[in-house]
């Protein structure tokens, strides 16, 4: 919240400088005053980013801090969603999220190598099936 506040004074006296300066200009100055006047305002401008940018760098800096404990007990819940998806060997769904079971995949032509297997078993040491797997994702709208 001091970042948002910091902010927000910061844009604050920006204005207050510009009604300041713009109530007590005159009207009809010659054109070098408002070329002077166009510097300044470069020039205030340039300083509000850099404080701008400071502050963001702060923020960003923090970021990791405070949002550590927060992405580290996600971490853990979603560990335990999936290891209970993985037991129950089903999709879970929940309001926001459902965790999408699904059985280890095993590629080639196995029906093949099966039965050529009922021959030769030395070939079926090489049939390899991947674990299964849980994945979260989003529920689809009007369904659960």
């Amino acid at each position: 919240m001091t970042g948002i506040l910091a902010i927000e004074d910061l844009l604050n006296q920006a204005k207050a400088i510009l009604h300041q300066e713009t109530t007590s200009r005159q009207f009809g100055q010659p054109v070098e005053q408002k070329l002077d006047r166009i510097f300044e305002l470069q020039g205030t401008e340039n300083e509000v980013a850099r404080e701008i940018d400071q502050m963001i760098e702060k923020l960003n800096a923090q970021r990791g801090e405070l949002t550590k404990p927060i992405v580290e007990e996600r971490k853990k819940i979603e560990q335990e969603v999936k290891a209970e998806c993985l037991e129950r060997q089903e999709t879970i769904a929940g309001t926001y999220l459902q965790v999408v079971w699904s059985a280890g995949t095993r590629s080639a032509n196995l029906d093949g190598i099966e039965d050529y297997g009922k021959l030769h078993p030395d070939v079926l040491s090489f049939i390899k099936q991947s674990a299964p797997v849980a994945k979260i994702v989003a529920v689809k709208k009007g369904k659960k």
